[in-house]
């Protein structure tokens, strides 16, 4: 027996209202796999912070000022 095939069997018990939420359902699956196909990583931001030489510990400190700067 397939999986379509059990999937036919235990839905033919339903009552209607219950056979309509299993459609429901399945139509929220294939959407979240639509969505989950379509989103590619983006992938801009490398080399953002290439100009930077300060060492790694400064870097933090710095962010702090980049953020402080653009807030006014």
């Amino acid at each position: 027996m397939t999986e379509f095939d059990v999937i036919v069997e235990r839905t033919g018990d339903l009552l209607p209202e219950l056979r309509q939420k299993v459609l429901d359902y399945i139509d929220i699956l294939l959407l979240d796999v639509q969505k989950r196909g379509d989103v590619k990583p983006c992938l801009t931001w490398g080399g953002g912070l290439s100009d930077v030489s300060e060492d790694v510990f400064f870097l933090p400190k710095k962010v702090l000022l980049w953020r402080d700067h653009n807030i006014k």
